[in-house]
C-alpha cells in the first residue's frame, strides 16, 4: 500500500495511463481505476457513466485514461469475493491515510462510530476531522468507509449515498452470516 500527499495523480511517480472499466457489485454498479502500480480509485454507484468518467478525468487531469473493461471485471469481482488483486493506493494527507489505514484493519461487517475511529487513532478529539477524511476516500468498498456510523447507530452520510451505504452494510452481514452457516457445517 502506497500513500502519497497530494490532490491530483501526475506521472511524478512514473505512470501516465489509468485504467478503467465498469462492473457489477453486490451494490450496483461501479467504476474501478489503476495502473501499474495498484487500484486508484472505486466508484460506487456509477448509473452515470459519463458523470462518474469525467470525474474520474478531473482526479487525475495529467494522465492518459485508457478503458480496460474485461480487467475491470475480474478486478471487481476479485475484491467482492474478499481478494485485493493489487496494491491500494491511498492518495490524502498523513491524517487521512492513517483514518483508511485503520478502517482496512477493521474486519469485515464491522462497524464502529466515527468518535471510536478517532479513539482508536489517539485523537478523541477529532470524530468530526474523521468524517471528513472518509469523505476524501476514493476508495469505496475496498476501504471500508461505509462502516462508520454516528455513536447514535444513525448511518450517516456517504460519498455514493447514504442507500448505497445501507446496501453495503446489509450485504457485508448477510454474507457474513451466510458464512459462518458454512463454517458451522463443515
Amino acid at each position: 500500500m502506497s500513500t502519497r500527499s497530494s490532490e491530483s495523480f501526475d506521472s511524478i511517480d512514473g505512470a501516465t495511463e489509468l485504467a478503467y472499466g465498469w462492473g457489477a457489485t453486490p451494490v450496483g454498479p461501479a467504476l474501478l481505476a489503476w495502473d501499474q502500480r495498484g487500484i486508484r480509485s472505486l466508484t460506487l454507484a456509477a448509473t452515470d457513466k459519463q458523470i462518474s468518467l469525467n470525474h474520474l478525468a478531473k482526479m487525475y487531469p495529467k494522465v492518459q485514461l485508457a478503458s480496460s473493461q474485461p480487467q475491470a471485471v475480474d478486478l471487481l469481482e476479485a475484491c467482492f469475493a474478499g481478494e485485493y488483486p493489487m496494491p491500494l493506493l491511498l492518495e490524502g494527507t498523513d491524517f487521512q491515510c492513517a483514518v483508511w489505514r485503520a478502517l482496512m484493519a477493521l474486519s469485515f461487517g464491522e462497524v464502529i462510530s466515527y468518535a471510536d475511529l478517532a479513539k482508536r487513532l489517539g485523537r478523541p478529539r477529532a470524530a468530526r476531522a474523521v468524517g471528513n477524511a472518509l469523505a476524501a476516500n476514493r476508495i469505496g468498498f475496498l476501504v471500508p468507509c461505509h462502516r462508520v456510523v454516528q455513536a447514535t447507530g444513525a448511518i450517516g452520510r456517504f460519498r455514493w449515498g447514504s442507500q448505497t451505504k445501507i446496501d453495503l452494510l446489509a450485504w457485508e452481514r448477510e454474507s457474513r452470516s451466510s458464512q459462518t452457516l458454512a463454517d458451522e457445517h463443515h
